[in-house]
């Protein structure tokens, strides 16, 4: 069903006047597809044993649900937000199963799908019996026995992106199947209220939201009897005192907004505020193809297409800017790029919303170029750099990738590679001097960085680097902090840096390469702290390393 005005319910900050505590909520007004709405009919089982046989058998379209019960959404007790209410859950049951099928005849090519959820205390949610969210449940295999893990109170909806609905759902039947728990046996409450839907013009990245509209509707709840009206921005919006619903539009500058709404009292004190934060990107500012002159970006940017920077052409990206890639999607510098933030207004490089993922930033024999204060995530960057042993062209994964030019990259933090799991382990640098299609020797400084929780923090072959003051923590998978391959002339310098806590495996291995690695920190690895391999004759000096497993 198309719905030409899709509420999309955002877990706004919650700003509490002082004389009362409520809950506002804002919603932006969207185009999308709802496939599953509240107060839609749904099959459930109440968990006092195994929801099937095999266990997951519930979670697959075509399951035959016959013998479930049957009632509209919410399901729960005793929170007054209940259509199909389960009084004899206290003392008896943990969990309730539910489940929901839905038939599509064409799927849609570019919309984002999210489920939208009001729930008390946790719930594992599958979408055609794979699993896309998981809130207040602890990790690993959950049976009907499992007590959800810390409690959540119901009341405000929250928005879980799933990431493109081509790539969840299929033409035909398709299912959602949700398993709701409670924090123990005599909870003295539980609901589960869910909604599936798409979008298209807005996209949510984390507490932010993308839209390409300069003037945005946006209504909501207003919890408080007191409130006579809303203002949005200052502006006065459409209030229904009877329902506590309000509704307006709020007119945006390119970049980042944050829209305040506040409700007021008969005396225009404020009883309950709220905010809600937007993102503007101009049509103007959607980027793609040949850069042939020089060019800036500011604000926000949207690359829809890979951009390619031609030779003898510069890319400046101002501080405080947002490039925010779309799926798949590349800055290939073959000319020269300088993004230049600053502490205190950084460039992000970044996805174009939650559930995506962008590919790199490619420099191909570049002029000298230069990162500063980036904050560099969500590039799809998993990979094995041993892959490049191999004779023959390369396929590089790495999030920024240098091959025969020099970058600097200072004060930049590199985190979520690919995403935010606790099994995320993308690589962030490569340097490479001996790429078989274009070879030449690459050169970097890394200087004031941190690496936080991604996989290896710098790659090089055969490549002087200097890694400097740079912070490395957290590192996943087999993979070290700093990686160095190869002879080159100046040696590799590693000095000065703070290598702490890798979720595994060593962290600075100069493997046949003569580096130079003096005043660094280098603590908790469950492996070695530093490895030196093969042929070479590297110089280790003033480095204090501890309580690393296998050996210093």
């Amino acid at each position: 069903m198309k719905s030409p005005a899709t509420g999309i319910a955002l877990a706004a900050c919650l700003l509490c006047a002082a004389t009362s505590i409520h809950a506002l909520t804002i919603e932006i007004a969207t185009a999308g597809t709802d496939y599953i709405q509240v107060g839609d009919i749904w099959r459930y089982k109440k968990g006092d044993g195994p929801p099937s046989d095999p266990v997951s058998a519930w979670t697959e379209a075509g399951f035959d649900d016959s013998t479930w019960l049957e009632g509209p959404s919410g399901f729960g007790y005793a929170d007054g937000d209940d259509a199909t209410i389960l009084g004899d859950m206290a003392g008896n049951y943990l969990a309730v199963y539910i489940r929901k099928e839905f038939v599509l005849d064409a799927l849609p090519p570019d919309e984002l799908l999210q489920l939208v959820v009001d729930y008390d205390d946790g719930f594992v949610a599958y979408l055609n019996a794979a699993e896309v969210a998981r809130e207040s449940m602890p990790a690993g295999t959950v049976t009907f026995e499992t007590e959800a893990d810390p409690s959540h109170e119901a009341g405000t909806p929250e928005t879980c992106p799933l990431g493109r609905a081509a790539d969840l759902l299929h033409v035909g039947t398709n299912v959602l199947a949700i398993e709701v728990h409670n924090s123990g046996i005599d909870s003295t409450d539980l609901s589960m209220i869910p909604a599936l839907a798409t979008t298209s013009d807005v996209v949510r990245d984390g507490e932010t939201w993308i839209v390409g509209s300069e003037v945005v509707p946006l209504r909501g709840t207003v919890s408080s009897a007191l409130a006579t009206s809303v203002k949005i921005d200052g502006e006065t919006a459409s209030f229904d005192s009877g329902a506590r619903t309000f509704s307006g539009d709020v007119a945006l500058l390119p970049g980042t907004n944050v829209v305040t709404v506040e409700a007021l009292d008969a005396a225009l004190a404020v009883v309950e505020s709220g905010a809600i934060t937007i993102l503007y990107v101009p049509p103007s500012n959607q980027m793609g193809g040949h850069l042939t002159e020089d060019a800036t970006w500011a604000g926000a940017v949207v690359v829809d297409q890979t951009v390619i920077v031609d030779a003898g052409v510069t890319l400046t990206i101002e501080a405080g800017t947002s490039v925010l890639f779309k799926t798949g999607m590349s800055l290939r510098v073959e000319g020269r790029l300088l993004a230049d933030g600053t502490e205190d207004d950084p460039i992000r490089l970044t996805h174009y919303g939650d559930g995506n993922t962008w590919e790199r930033i490619l420099l191909l024999g570049a002029e000298d170029s230069r990162l500063a204060h980036c904050v560099v995530e969500y590039a799809d960057s998993e990979g094995a750099h041993q892959d490049y042993y191999a004779e023959g062209s390369r396929d590089y994964h790495e999030a920024i990738v240098a091959l025969a030019c020099h970058v600097d990259i200072e004060s930049c933090i590199f985190q979520h590679l690919p995403d935010q799991s606790a099994g995320a382990e993308g690589d962030a640098i490569a340097i490479i001097s001996d790429d078989p299609d274009l070879p030449g020797e690459a050169t970097a400084n890394v200087r004031g960085c941190q690496f936080l929780e991604i996989g290896q923090g710098v790659h090089t072959r055969y490549s002087p680097i200097v890694v400097e003051d740079c912070f490395f923590t957290g590192k996943r998978g087999d993979n070290d902090d700093v990686d160095l391959w190869g002879e080159s002339d100046p040696p590799p310098l590693v000095i000065n840096n703070v290598f702490i806590d890798p979720g595994h495996d060593d962290m600075i291995n100069p493997t046949r390469c003569s580096a130079v690695i003096i005043g660094n920190y280098v603590s908790g690895s469950d492996d070695h702290g530093i490895v030196l391999r093969d042929a070479g004759f590297p110089i280790v000096m003033n480095n204090v390393i501890t309580n690393c497993s296998a050996a210093g």
